[in-house]
């Protein structure tokens, strides 16, 4: 067996135990049902110089094997009730890789 596809096995398995149910919403089509993993995280933003300010960032990974193309800004991950509006993939490497997407979102809008 090759990288791929046990990296792939091994992902199914962390999505299954880590993720949870989502719906997506694209801007055009059919909801589709998915697992994500949802991440709470702070990033740093540069003011001037050495100055940084901290930001609150929520980021969704999902599976390219539930959805493979990358999001636009006003799609939608719902969980549990509550809404994701993806604002952008989130930065590179991380946004896009051979298994999985990654996108940065805003809660409840």
């Amino acid at each position: 067996m090759s990288f791929g596809p046990a990296a792939n096995v091994a992902l199914q398995r962390i999505y299954a135990r880590m993720g949870v149910d989502a719906v997506f919403g694209p801007k055009s089509g059919e909801a589709i049902p998915l697992r994500v993993i949802k991440e709470d995280g702070v990033t740093h933003e540069p003011l001037s110089g050495i100055v940084q300010a901290a930001v609150s960032q929520i980021e969704i990974q999902y599976m390219r094997a539930d959805l493979d193309r990358r999001v636009v800004n006003g799609e939608t991950f719902t969980i549990g009730g509550t809404v994701y509006t993806v604002h952008s993939m989130s930065p590179y490497p991380d946004s896009w890789t051979e298994f999985e997407g990654t996108a940065s979102v805003i809660e409840g809008t």
